[in-house]
């Protein structure tokens, strides 16, 4: 297939069925007026591609042991749309990782979000370069069932979305006395340890991981993930890290006692007691 346009000059020709004449017409060497595309290029005659199928060659099909449809491609095309598809979104997930990542953004709220940033780049790299490896049999064995295997930006899009909404790992540790139940465990101090994978909250309302019924009422322990009221008329810092605040909470009946407010870049521990006994407690951080 020759595409080229003319302003002035006689398009170049040549015999499709003749390997010489379609050199000498790559070389520029055919006779005058055709002298070639690479002489005529300056003189308006723009040549895109020059190509022909192996198989419309008869010095080809002539070969001892040739088989029609041997030479021609048989790739399913709508496969390869969909890989160039995937391969685009693939490098937008790419993009948007980094820039989550990078140190004037930090949209992410703790060291195991980072993580998780981090790991979201990776396995992108790597679906990327999968999807390069494929070479020409690779592509004649795919299908639209088989190529789906290939389809990964689109879980990859969502955890990033998460990330960037906030969602983070909150450990946390804590102690009920034996007058609770349930509890922890009475003396000695035994302790319970967990986390809970959260989204900062607008109103403020408690995760709670504990509760308990104790002789004088209801204990509720647990933590408040949140994002930091912003006055009016004010912007929110540029980090996420520093929009979002976590504190201990435990509630008894209608008492509720909160411990500091830490926040992601911080990265420190907030602890609550209860008034009646130091004992029971709880120390909430931002997982790692």
């Amino acid at each position: 297939m020759v595409d080229y346009s003319t302003k002035g000059v006689d398009p170049p020709t040549f015999s499709a069925g003749n390997i010489d004449t379609m050199q000498q017409y790559v070389d520029g060497t055919v006779p005058p007026p055709n002298t070639g595309f690479v002489t005529q290029l300056g003189d308006g005659v723009r040549t895109i591609a020059v190509c022909q199928p192996w198989e419309s060659l008869s010095c080809v099909t002539s070969l001892p042991g040739y088989k029609a449809g041997s030479l021609s491609p048989a790739i399913d095309q709508g496969v390869l749309q969909t890989l160039r598809n995937e391969y685009r979104r693939l490098d937008y997930a790419v993009q948007t990782a980094l820039a989550m990542q990078d140190i004037n953004n930090n949209i992410f709220v703790s060291p195991g979000s980072a993580q998780a940033l981090q790991n979201d780049i990776t396995a992108l790299y790597e679906a990327q370069a999968k999807i390069q490896a494929l070479g020409f049999s690779d592509l004649q064995q795919l299908d639209q069932n088989s190529v789906q295997q290939y389809l990964v930006s689109t879980q990859y899009l969502s955890d990033l979305n998460q990330i960037a909404s906030g969602r983070a790992e909150v450990g946390w540790i804590m102690q009920l006395d034996g007058a609770f139940k349930p509890n922890t465990q009475a003396d000695p101090n035994l302790s319970k340890t967990g986390s809970n994978v959260v989204y900062p909250t607008s109103d403020g309302t408690p995760t709670i991981v504990m509760q308990a019924n104790h002789s004088d009422g209801t204990i509720s322990v647990g933590f408040v993930y949140q994002f930091i009221p912003v006055a009016t008329g004010q912007q929110p810092p540029t980090k996420l890290q520093d929009q979002v605040q976590l504190m201990s909470y435990i509630k008894f009946n209608d008492d509720v006692y909160q411990g500091s407010a830490v926040t992601g870049s911080t990265n420190e521990p907030s602890s609550t007691h209860w008034a009646n006994y130091t004992w029971d407690h709880i120390g909430v951080w931002f997982g790692s």
